[in-house]
């Protein structure tokens, strides 16, 4: 829990510290590189745990980041200055952080449940799921009545920020839901090895960190909603592909359908962060990029349980684990014709049509000092 709250901060936090030194250009390519970082950490970092793990301890594995994250803490009180600015002591939305806390754990409960039970109508699975969808309308509710909410939901009236959330909800609930599988397929399916397995999803990062880099620069040519478009009808493809797996599946060709979903992926994910950060003030970069980031995650965590409730329910019918996971390929393939649909509520025009004026300019010269 305690790394889940430093993790989760962090990138947040990263992302709107880059917002906010930079104007529209900078903006853009300095979030590419931010996404390549990440992506190169995610590729790296479980080799290497991997390594410690079977050569030194598992205890390496956490004692390792020890140093890294001194180093981190280091470079960012030398080289991120900024001016104390006193605009009265902040208010804590408490009530609001606890109620959309509780609804989202509770609903989190009831969807792992409802993989594991027999039946999604049982008391035990619907008991939560009442509770959370209770709880979060109560917190709309409040939200729209406290001074400093923690969700501003006036941000949805802002047509680039409603078409982020969607992309990412739906891409994160294919995309992220279907990853989980693809190892399960390789070794039960394709009898791969736990190393094959794992090796099949590189190019999946490969994919991704490229086109993050080419999408950012790219949307400053000719806009979001043409590269966003590009990206969904890329990673529907990916998932065509994966649709057709069977046990004749080889390691390259796998390779090959991992490959195209992480490059749509990197196609949408930065452009749709670049474009929210440009259309809402200055003030409100914290909150437009948490926003983005939790639908995404949250998408990816539900669509793991749906997807997982399939299999389920296909092996409680007696079938095999292919026709199992053929099934969770094929709900990912219909979630991701939605995000391919939500990718044309991205308004059409130029990066710099569609940014409000104060997001084109640099932040103030200290705050980079």
């Amino acid at each position: 829990a305690l790394q889940g709250l430093g993790a989760g901060s962090l990138i947040t936090l990263g992302m709107t510290v880059l917002g906010d030194l930079y104007g529209l250009e900078r903006r853009a390519k300095m979030q590419g590189y931010f996404s390549s970082m990440w992506g190169g950490a995610a590729l790296v970092g479980p080799l290497l745990g991997g390594f410690l793990s079977d050569h030194v301890s598992w205890r390496c594995v956490f004692y390792i980041n020890v140093p890294f994250g001194a180093a981190a803490m280091a470079l960012i009180a030398a080289g991120l200055g900024e001016p104390v600015a006193r605009h009265g002591r902040p208010r804590l939305d408490l009530p609001g952080l606890v109620l959309f806390t509780t609804g989202v754990s509770t609903l989190m409960v009831g969807l792992m449940l409802g993989g594991d039970a027999p039946s999604w109508y049982a008391p035990a699975v619907l008991g939560p799921l009442a509770l959370a969808f209770a709880l979060l309308a109560i917190f709309v509710r409040v939200e729209g009545r406290v001074a400093e909410p923690i969700m501003r939901f006036a941000l949805f009236r802002v047509p680039l920020v409603r078409a982020a959330v969607a992309t990412g909800f739906l891409s994160g609930m294919a995309m992220f839901g279907a990853i989980s599988f693809v190892p399960l397929f390789m070794q039960r399916v394709a009898n791969a090895t736990a190393t094959q397995a794992g090796f099949v999803l590189t190019p999946f990062v490969l994919g991704w960190v490229s086109c993050s880099i080419v999408s950012a620069r790219l949307v400053l040519r000719v806009g979001y909603r043409g590269v966003v478009i590009a990206g969904m009808l890329s990673l529907t493809a990916g998932f065509l592909l994966f649709a057709e797996w069977d046990a004749t599946l080889t390691l390259p060709r796998a390779m090959g359908a991992v490959l195209i979903a992480g490059t749509g992926m990197g196609m949408t994910m930065v452009p749709m962060l670049i474009a929210v950060q440009n259309a809402v003030a200055r003030r409100d970069l914290g909150a437009v990029t948490s926003m983005t980031q939790f639908f995404r995650t949250i998408g990816g965590t539900i669509g793991v349980s749906v997807m997982g409730a399939v299999m389920t329910h296909r092996l409680q019918l007696g079938r095999d684990i292919e026709w199992a996971l053929h099934g969770v390929f094929v709900i990912g393939l219909v979630v991701c014709v939605g995000a391919l649909l939500s990718a044309f509520l991205v308004p059409a025009g130029s990066a710099r049509e569609l940014a409000r004026p104060d997001a084109l300019a640099a932040g103030p010269p200290e705050a980079g000092r």
